[in-house]
Parts: structure tokens; C-alpha cells; sequence
């Protein structure tokens, strides 16, 4: 997917509050970190083709259905750590400019990293992929840390 030329820049406080509405972020540039820790969500949470200037931070959030961060570009990390997923994790072609951590994160479903670009760490370590498989294709890293557990539904 193609990002627009230019795209509307909004701050960290309004992709929240679109996020509250349950709105999309996708095809948004965002200035500053997206700290989203904590957040529960029923659905699905689209914010691919979302362009963070910052760090993108879901540490502890619920996400009732699938997340898309496909097609990201993050500048800085991106933390998923202790996130639980009850559907899909897209990560495919998403551009992180240093870290990201899956620590103890549960994803019902697949975790696709196809074509995904990390330039630092992949924390997998206690990953729980309920009765989906990790999906890595083209992946592009610079080192792996951890482990990943695949456990049965």
C-alpha cells in the first residue's frame, strides 16, 4: 500500500480520542509517541498506514477482535507487550525504527510479520499464540531476543 503524499498530521491526543470513537487512524501522520497502554477495545483497531513520529505503545491493552498496524511506519518502538489480541496481529510491512516487543503478549490467531522492517531486538519471549502461527515471509530484522511459545487451543 501506497502512502499519500502528504498525510494529515494530527497529535497524539486526537488519533486517542479517535481511537475512543472508534474510529480509524489509518493514513494519519502522528506526531509524538501513541501511548495507548492500558486501552480496551471490544473490535477490531485499524491504524495501518499510520505514520508515528514517536513510539506507538500498547503495553496491557485488550483488543477484543483483530489489530492492524499494517504498513506502519514507527520511528521509534513498538510495544505490545502483554497485549491480548482475540483475533489477528497484522504487522506485515511495517517499518519500526528501533525495537519490538511482544513480551508475554497473547494473540488468539496469526501474527503476520510478513515484510515487516525492524531495525533493533524482536522481543518474542512468552508470546502465546493461541491457534494461529507466527507468519514471518520476508521479514526483515536485525537480531531476534527470546522465545515464542505455540500453544494449542
Amino acid at each position: 500500500m501506497e502512502k499519500p503524499a502528504t498525510q494529515e498530521v494530527i497529535t497524539p491526543t486526537q488519533a486517542r480520542d479517535r481511537i475512543s470513537n472508534r474510529e480509524t487512524l489509518s493514513g494519519f501522520k502522528i506526531n509524538g509517541d501513541l501511548d495507548l497502554r492500558g486501552l480496551r477495545t471490544p473490535g477490531h483497531l485499524n491504524i495501518r498506514g499510520v505514520t508515528i513520529d514517536g513510539d506507538l505503545l500498547l503495553t496491557g491493552a485488550n483488543i477484543g477482535q483483530g489489530l492492524d498496524i499494517g504498513d506502519a511506519d514507527v520511528w521509534g518502538l513498538v510495544n505490545l507487550s502483554r497485549i491480548n489480541v482475540g483475533g489477528k496481529l497484522f504487522l506485515l510491512g511495517t517499518k519500526v525504527g528501533t525495537s519490538l516487543s511482544l513480551f508475554r503478549a497473547t494473540i488468539v490467531d496469526d501474527i503476520n510479520l510478513h515484510k515487516a522492517e525492524v531495525a533493533g531486538m524482536i522481543d518474542l519471549t512468552g508470546t502465546n499464540i493461541v491457534s494461529g502461527k507466527l507468519i514471518t515471509g520476508n521479514m526483515q530484522v536485525g537480531r531476534v531476543h527470546g522465545g515464542v511459545a505455540l500453544l494449542a487451543s
